[in-house]
């Protein structure tokens, strides 16, 4: 790009130069002409042509193919991809072990149930823990390194905890393992957006991704619970690291980063190489310390939980869901084995009811976002938020009507299948609120900032997943299967009015509770 400097003694027309660049900026980027602005476009406003400070670096208009956005469908289609199947990993590695809890137990020489439960549970407190530096780090660095250097531990800890010769160890390496699977999570989201022009998009690839933090938790035990049977605990993580090792090479050799602040980054340290004239990314403020951007970075997520009521309340709304899902994950084997007689092998066959609702809910959700954008003529445009949000208002009652279905037919003991139907009810009920909730904080929030506000859903959603289970077995044992998960119900839909009121409120919300920070 040619560059015209400007003499001294012309800062008397600065303000009319500045909105001629901008004006000449956004014809450029928005497919009016290659061309660059000449000395006569200036001229014309009574102004010279100015360079004060460093050239300000974008995507050369609206088809740069070096922006994600702009990749090939096939690119994009393999970045999506290989993050999905991450986030699958992550999850299978939370309750795959689960059936082994026992014969680890007995391996160990330990009666302790508690330090039994927590060998399952310290996997999600790193879950919840994690993404309070994942997220700041990708934002700051960019995803492709936070990827590798998570998949790295993910994969190290997988290893310690399949060799762990006490308990001790055992617990540390499984807490470490999941603070490195967290990041899939967290990070995950933001490369979504960062690869899709909004969420609607590609509303497939959303939901695929989406997908595996629900139905990672139901393969997993199915799984792990013909593995313990057979070739016992150990062999539960001899898998995991087989997938994990294959999906940390492939992420090696085919994901690329898609941060488009660091990739502008790049491009502007490569233009001042060649040029030797300063450059900056668009938008970059080079002033700041890296300290305080990290610092301002592992604060963010703090402070939209806390001054944000978008992101507080559907992320609360989203985490007692998850939490849910995970006490029926821990008490399904005792229902099962004890009052229907599975084997343990078999007993992981009732955690299909889940699965299934879960893809039904993928698929229906798939098709009505798909239509909808279509409907309102947003295919190739950026929708409102609350285009996600019908999804859940019309599927969050399936939540406690799945789960009185669930509770009533158990407690009568009434033939094993129709328990079974009620959690797809609850399937498919969790499925409607948490794709909603990403979809919606993803939209709300943008690329950069999504990875923050999925951090905090993550914090709360794994912190619940890890201490609600624990209250599971006194409940029913106080109440019964019947009412006890009928108080479950109950509170499922004193939280059904929230997409209400954020349909009707959320865009007074986002302009009362700006994030300026």
């Amino acid at each position: 790009m040619e560059m015209h400097k400007t003499p001294d003694g012309s800062d008397a027309s600065l303000p009319d130069v500045y909105e001629l660049e901008a004006s000449v900026a956004t014809s450029n980027l928005h497919g009016s002409g290659s061309q660059e602005p000449l000395h006569s476009d200036y001229e014309q406003y009574g102004a010279q042509s100015p360079v004060h400070g460093p050239v300000e670096v974008d995507w050369e208009g609206p088809d740069d193919p070096e922006n994600p956005r702009r990749w090939s469908k096939s690119r994009r289609l393999i970045c999506t991809t290989l993050v999905s199947c991450l986030s699958l990993s992550a999850n299978l590695a939370a309750t795959m072990y689960a059936p082994g809890s026992v014969s680890l137990a007995i391996d160990f020489k330990t009666r302790n149930v508690t330090l039994v439960a927590m060998t399952v549970s310290i996997y999600l407190l790193g879950f919840a823990l994690g993404p309070m530096i994942w997220a700041p780090l990708s934002e700051i660095y960019g995803r492709l390194p936070v990827y590798h250097v998570s998949n790295v531990i993910y994969f190290s800890f997988l290893w310690g905890c399949a060799f762990a010769h006490n308990l001790d160890q055992f617990l540390l390496f499984r807490f470490l393992s999941g603070c490195g699977a967290s990041a899939s999570m967290t990070v995950g989201g933001g490369t979504i957006a960062d690869l899709l022009e909004h969420p609607g998009q590609d509303s497939l690839a959303l939901k695929i991704f989406g997908l595996g933090p629900l139905l990672g938790p139901v393969i997993g035990p199915v799984a792990g619970g013909f593995v313990v049977q057979t070739v016992g605990w150990r062999w539960t993580f001899y898998v995991l690291i087989i997938v994990q090792g294959t999906l940390t090479l492939l992420c090696f050799a085919f994901l690329r980063e898609t941060a488009a602040p660091l990739l502008l980054a790049r491009k502007a340290k490569k233009l001042e190489q060649e040029t030797g004239q300063a450059h900056k990314a668009k938008g970059a403020n080079t002033n700041v310390p890296l300290t305080q951007v990290l610092s301002r970075g592992l604060l963010r997520p703090f402070k939209m939980l806390l001054f944000l009521p978008t992101v507080s309340l559907l992320s609360f709304y989203n985490a007692f869901v998850f939490g849910l899902i995970y006490l029926l994950f821990t008490t399904f084997p005792e229902v099962y084995i004890n009052t229907y007689k599975f084997t343990a092998g078999v007993s992981g066959l009732a955690f299909l009811g889940l699965g299934s609702g879960m893809i039904g809910g993928l698929f229906l959700f798939n098709v009505i976002i798909q239509r909808s954008t279509e409907k309102k003529g947003l295919t190739n445009c950026a929708p409102q938020p609350e285009l996600y949000l019908p999804v859940m208002m019309t599927f969050s009652p399936c939540l406690p009507i799945g789960f009185f279905w669930y509770g009533w037919t158990a407690h009568y003991e009434v033939h094993w299948i129709l328990p079974i139907l009620g959690t797809v009810f609850v399937g498919f009920g969790a499925f409607a609120v948490i794709m909603a909730t990403i979809a919606y904080l993803m939209t709300t929030y943008g690329p950069m900032a999504a990875a923050s506000a999925l951090a905090v859903n993550g914090i709360l959603r794994y912190t619940f997943a890890a201490f609600l289970p624990l209250a599971g077995p006194s409940l029913y044992a106080k109440l019964g299967l019947g009412w006890g998960n009928s108080v479950l119900g109950f509170i499922c839909i004193l939280f059904i009015p929230i997409p209400f009121w954020f349909y009707k409120y959320g865009k007074w919300l986002r302009e009362r509770f700006p994030m300026d920070f």
